[in-house]
C-alpha cells in the first residue's frame, strides 16, 4: 500500500507538564525552537525539561500491527548502493575515536 510522502505535513505535539495534544505545522515547530511559541495547555516554553515535543500521530495506520505489512518502506542514504552486504559505519573511524567510543560503553 502506498501512502502520500509529506514531509511538510501537520506533526502531534504533546506537552510533558499539561499532557495537552495538539496538531502544528513546520513553520510554528521552528518558532516553537526560538522559543517564540508556548503550550496552548499550559503556556510553557521550549526551555523546560517537561516541555511539549513532537509525538507519535495515534491515528497513524502505520501503528497498526494488522496494516503495517501492507506499506511500501523507503529509506534514503548517502551510500549509492544502501546497504551494502558489508557496510560498516566504523571503518571510517580514528583509532582515537574508536578509543573514546568503547570508554562510553565500559
Amino acid at each position: 500500500m502506498e501512502r502520500q510522502i509529506d514531509f511538510s505535513r501537520e506533526r502531534q505535539m504533546l506537552c510533558g507538564r499539561c499532557d495537552h495534544r495538539w496538531r502544528v505545522d513546520l513553520d510554528w515547530i521552528d518558532r516553537w525552537e526560538q522559543a517564540k511559541e508556548t503550550c496552548p495547555g499550559c503556556g510553557i516554553t521550549c526551555e523546560h525539561e517537561d516541555s511539549p515535543r513532537v509525538t507519535l500521530d495515534s491515528g497513524d495506520p502505520a501503528l497498526d500491527d494488522d496494516r503495517v505489512a501492507r506499506f511500501s518502506w523507503y529509506h534514503t542514504s548517502t551510500q549509492p548502493d544502501w546497504p551494502t552486504r558489508h557496510f560498516d559505519p566504523a571503518a571510517v573511524l580514528t583509532p582515537e575515536t574508536r578509543s573514546r567510543m568503547s570508554r562510553l560503553v565500559h
